[in-house]
Order: C-alpha cells, then structure tokens, then sequence
C-alpha cells in the first residue's frame, strides 16, 4: 500500500468515507470538511501544464533495494499508470542525458506539453539513460516548453542525484525560473537520495512551492510519481489542512503554534485512511499536526522470535531483545504499510530528536499510530537581505546554549527545519564574510522561526587580463576596508591566490585590489543587501623589458640584480636577479628602477613613468662601469676554483668584491681599485684603474 496515497485523493472516497475511518483520520490531525470540496472546483477556464523532466543519467540503470527493475524503468511504468488520472493537464517530456554519453549540453524537450498524453507514453518506449547529469540547463529548457498563460505551470524533475555537471546552483536557477514565471512550481522526485544532494533540492522546491518526494525503496517510486503529478494538475479535490487538536501557546515574535506546521506545505503527502494497513507519522507533541519534514521510520516486530542469524548490520542490532526483528526501514513525511496482526515497535528519528511507540495491530483495517516526538521545531533561514531566497551557500549551525553551549547540529544549506528538544539554541549562520546570529528558547510543540537576514551581498571578481596571462605566478584577490585605528588607514578582510572570487560579504564599502606580477587595479566598490557586485579586473598591465650597459655594450656572463618600486602609491618593491634581459608587468605609473650587475659597486638608478601605451617597451640602463677581467700572469689556465681567492679593495682601502674564481669578470664603477690574489705558495698585489665603458683584462703578478 502506498506510504504517500493521499486521503483526500478521490472526491467519491472522501464523501463514502466511513464513520470509523474519519475519527481515525482525526486522530491524526486531518480535518475534512466536504462541502469546500463544491467551492473549490477549477473553473472552466483555469489551465495548468506541467513537463515532466527525465534523469538520464547512466546512474538510472541501477535499481534501487526491493525492486527487480532498473530505476529508469520503474519510472517509465510509473508514468504510464500515473498519467491518465491528471486528465485536462497539458503534460510535455524533457530529458537529460539520455542522447549523448559524457555531454553536459544534453537536454532536450521530446515532447512539448499538450493534452495528447499518449504523445508522452510513446516517447516513453525510446527513452535510455546513458549520459551525464545537466540538471540546470534541463529545468531552462523545460521552463521555456511551458505554455504562457496558464494558472498553473509545474516542472516534475525525476533524478536520482546531481553528481555531475554542477556548475551553477540549482536553487539559484529555481529561483530565478520562479520570478520569470510566478505560476511555476518545480515538483522533484528523488530516488535513493543521497544527504549531500537533499539540501540542494529542498531549496529547489521552497523556492518555487513544489514539494520534494523522497524514494528509498522501488515500491515507493510509484506512489511518489503519481502524488507529483497529482499536484502539477489540475486539482478536482482538495481538503483542508491538518489541525491541531489543542493549540500550542506562543511566544510573541519568536515562536508560533504547532497548529500552523502543516501550512507550509498545503499538498503535503498523507494516507488513504479507508485502505487497510498501518499509518504512521510524527509529531511535535500530542494534538500536533503531523510533521511534513522527511522523517527515518524503523519498525520492528516483537512478538515473533528473531530468526537464527540475524542482520547484524542493523544499529543496535546486538542490544535489542531477541524477540524483535526489524521489518521496515525507510524516510517519509508518512508511511503506510500493510504488515500481518500483530505487536509492533515504531522508531521515528528527525532531525535530533528519536522518538518510540508500541502499537498492536489487531484488525485488517486501518491502524493509525502517531508518534508524539515531544520536540520543538527551529525553522532556520539565512537570506543575504530582507525578504531575500536563502542563500545556498551558508553553514548553519546550532548550539544547545541550556546544557553544553557547544554545536550540537552543522549543515550547508541555507535553510532547514529542524526538530530538537525543547529549550535554548543559539543558531549561527555563515556565508562568506558575512554572519547573523540568534537565540530561540522553544517548548514542547512549539515552533521557532530563526529568519537571519544576513545584510550582505554577493561580490564577484574575475581576473581577466591578457598582458598578464603569461607573467609568473598568480592572481590575488584582495578585500580591505576602512580602519581608522589602523597605520595604513584600511583592515585586509580576505586574500585569495585565483583569478576569481565570488564571495558573500557584509553590506558596506571596501577597497578591492586586483594583482598579478607587479600589474594592479584598485577599485572603491560599495555592496548592498541582497545585490550582486560584479568586477572584472582587467589589468592595464605593461610588459618592461630591463637592459644594463657597461659603456656600449652589455655584461657577458655577469648576472645583474634588479629592484623595481612604485613611487607614486605605496606598493611593495619587486626584485630579479640572474636574469640579464628580465621581463617585469607593470601598472601605469611612476617608478625608481635599479640594476646592479655582478652583485659589485656598479649601479644604475633611475626614475620613470611608465604609461599604458606601448604595451611592450624597453628600458637600458648604464651604470657607467667597466668591464675587467682578472688573472693570474703565466697560469695559462692552469688554475681551477678554489685554487685562488681574488679580493677586491677601493682606493680607501674597502673592500669591494670576493671571489674564489680563477679568472673572475667583473664590473667595477669608475676608480682606482687593488686587486689582492692570495695563492698557495704566495700573494700578489696590483693597482690597477677603472674608466667607464672599459672592457679589458688585468694580468696580477706580471
């Protein structure tokens, strides 16, 4: 029997309802009130359409547990039973990933919505999943295939994961789908969900008021299939929402009744409470509604004894009685399962709170057993600004301020309703630079909105540069505000080595600077609540080329030490040495330029501007030195290294070089000098004088 059939399904079921099944059904918080059933029939002139979007990922040729068919194929017979109950909904088909394999531009309409559904059934006979998984650019594609004009527009997305081609956020996308078209609703079936994606596709549906059916087993798929589609129709019948029994108080601004769980969701899946089987479902508190979040279900039966080996993977499994045998296990808002006359132990687990109850079995009807979980609920939200969709990226984090203090729940979403114990929390949200922060005291059945506007915004920066695109080394990105107790003037906030950033950051006012090599761009940017800055941080890079002269020539074999500085704004120096002709990328501007060549006293300082244009110009600077070359008289190259050691002294006696060459090259600035070669059996001296663009040998000892 289904665990998501609804009990307001068919208007003739709920009118012949028997007596007993109502009170059953009021048991659980369900409210039935047939003559709204009357006002609310569709006009003749409203219309809905709904595309149904098909994973076709290679993934869909697995199976999920209980179920001897592949996972595509489940669904396509899902589809072909399900479709005729929605009749005068125009229905289309789109896929993804079933043309191509390893292409994440796969996605089409096969057919566009119409009210032919055999269109749909028989496009359904080709359908073979084989490729990869473009799950945005299929909700696009599907949402362009909608008709304009209708009341009522609903994308049905079955998949199994997001795993790959996720370069946008799909929450992002639904939402943005959703302010393009305000009738539009998307509707997501997944099959054997995992945790990482669960996040992503609650947000997807909040967006845009769909509703997220989880599928953990193949029985499952096709009572999930048919409630979404259910939904996406047009909707003959419709009954009114779960009541609480008793109202929880309330506390002003920070809490409302249970009563008002259910209206979240107004087509949240319940039970057919006419049909046989056992109905189970959770609860804050007694007379609570039921809750519509997915809950963990285990049900064990105790009256029967455990068979001789037992599933010693199941959790506890060692600790429980021998008379217990677990016989379901599975995550629903509701479950119903038809199981035998008999004891039964119910465990529902959500979010962090388990709670059990013992039920009996006794007839083949209906038996409906809520589980009180005597739980508050924390509905958390953390949107960049006021009014805004939360924003996918943020961290969560709740803390247990009455007991501990410390994190007791972390996750990546940007929102989440989650039940806890009652009493005190302190729920921390991050995005980027930006956080918000909120203290909740809730009781048993109550619920606590934590909405967390951060009053931030979105700043993306992405270095685009082509004078730059082959300098060393990387981009950084750096973000700096005002700070009048600082030296300088400005606090650095953030620093990345990328060429692109897309970081959440407070409202305000910042200095953002863009650096490659020694080209950089500065910028004053201002960022408000919910908006999205963007810069393109396109460096007016120039490429300068640096020679040194010694005389009219160049220095053969002697490295040359370069310092560059910037001038005319504070800026960190840049050096290179080793290199004769260096390549440095600099910003326009003005700046002191210094070579020493051989590491001696021969030195060119020089200051210039440097503009935008060319974008590759040539700076020579001559140190006004000489060349010399020092040896040893009558060695002839007899010598090696080590063998002698040069020392190099001004004519005031200070030493100006050492080296343990035998036949060192040097450049020497303008002067007298005395050359000092200390061998193994003795020392010579010898004076010797240096003019500018010299280039000549001196022989020691002859």
């Amino acid at each position: 029997m289904s665990f998501i059939r609804r009990a307001i399904r068919m208007r003739t079921t709920l009118m012949t309802m028997p007596a007993r099944a109502a009170a059953l059904a009021g048991a659980l918080g369900l409210a039935f009130i047939a003559p709204a059933f009357a006002q609310q029939q569709p006009s003749p002139a409203q219309r809905a359409a709904a595309v149904i979007v098909l994973d076709g990922s290679n993934s869909m040729n697995a199976r999920l547990p209980n179920d001897r068919n592949f996972k595509f194929v489940s669904v396509r017979d899902a589809l072909r039973a399900s479709l005729p109950k929605i009749e005068g909904t125009e229905v289309g088909l789109a896929a993804f990933g079933a043309r191509r394999a390893r292409d994440c531009n796969d996605a089409e309409v096969i057919v566009p919505p119409s009210t032919d559904q055999s269109r749909v059934t028989s496009a359904l006979d080709r359908f073979q999943p084989r490729g990869f998984s473009p799950v945005v650019l299929a909700l696009r594609t599907a949402a362009k295939a909608l008709p304009q004009g209708v009341s009522k527009a609903s994308i049905v997305l079955v998949l199994d994961d997001l795993a790959s081609c996720r370069g946008e956020d799909p929450c992002a996308v639904a939402g943005a789908l959703k302010r393009d078209n305000p009738a539009l609703a998307v509707h997501v079936v997944v099959l054997g969900p995992r945790p990482v994606d669960l996040p992503v596709l609650a947000c997807m549906v909040r967006q845009t008021g769909g509703q997220l059916f989880q599928v953990t087993d193949g029985p499952g798929i096709a009572p999930a299939i048919e409630e979404a589609l259910s939904v996406a129709g047009i909707q003959r019948q419709t009954a009114t929402q779960p009541v609480a029994a008793a109202p929880a108080t309330t506390t002003p601004g920070t809490q409302r009744p249970a009563a008002r769980l259910a209206s979240a969701a107004p087509n949240a899946s319940s039970f057919d409470t006419t049909q046989p089987g056992l109905h189970v479902s959770a609860r804050l508190a007694d007379g609570a509604p039921h809750l519509l979040a997915p809950t963990a279900w285990r049900i064990w039966r105790t009256d029967q004894p455990r068979s001789p080996e037992p599933n010693t993977d199941e959790p506890g499994a060692q600790e429980r009685p021998a008379n217990q045998v677990l016989v379901v296990e599975a995550i629903a808002p509701t479950l119903s399962r038809q199981l035998p006359v008999g004891r039964y132990e119910i465990e529902a687990r959500s979010g962090l709170v388990t709670a059990r109850r013992t039920i009996e079995i006794t007839t083949s009807g209906p038996t409906l057993a809520p589980v009180d979980l005597n739980a508050a609920l924390l509905k958390i939200a953390a949107p960049l600004a006021k009014g805004a969709a939360p924003a996918a990226e943020t961290t969560l984090e709740v803390s247990d301020i009455g007991t501990t203090n410390a994190p007791v729940w972390v996750a990546r979403t940007g929102a989440r309703d989650l039940v806890v114990p009652p009493g005190s929390y302190r729920v921390r949200a991050t995005a980027g630079l930006a956080t918000a922060e909120r203290v909740l005291t809730v009781g048993q059945g109550v619920s606590g909105d934590a909405v967390m506007p951060l009053d931030a915004g979105h700043l993306v920066v992405e270095e685009q540069s082509p004078a730059t695109a082959n300098a060393q080394g990387g981009t950084q990105i750096i973000l700096e505000t005002d700070d009048p107790d600082s030296s300088a003037g400005r606090r650095e906030l953030y620093r990345a080595q990328a060429n692109r950033l897309d970081l959440a950051v407070p409202a305000g006012s910042y200095l953002l600077t863009v650096r490659r090599a020694g080209a950089e761009q500065r910028d004053r940017i201002q960022v408000k609540p919910g908006e999205t800055v963007r810069r393109a941080g396109v460096l007016a890079g120039v490429r300068l080329r640096l020679l040194s002269r010694i005389g009219t020539g160049f220095p053969r074999g002697m490295s040359v030490a370069y310092r560059i500085e910037r001038v005319d704004v504070p800026s960190r120096p840049m050096h290179r040495w080793g290199e004769p002709e260096p390549i440095f990328i600099v910003s326009p501007g003005r700046y002191r330029i210094e070579a020493r060549i051989g590491g001696q006293n021969a030195v060119a300082v020089r200051e210039v501007d440097v503009r935008t244009a060319p974008p590759d110009q040539q700076l020579e600077l001559d140190t006004g030195a000489g060349g010399i070359q020092l040896k040893i008289s009558g060695a002839n190259g007899g010598l090696g290294l080590g063998d002698v050691y040069w020392q190099i002294f001004s004519d005031r006696g200070e030493p100006v070089w050492r080296t343990g060459q035998a036949e060192p090259l040097m450049a020497l600035g303008p002067g007298r000098y005395r050359a000092r070669a200390e061998l193994r059996d003795r020392t010579l001296e010898q004076s010797f004088d240096v003019r500018s663009g010299d280039s000549r040998v001196i022989e020691v000892g002859g």
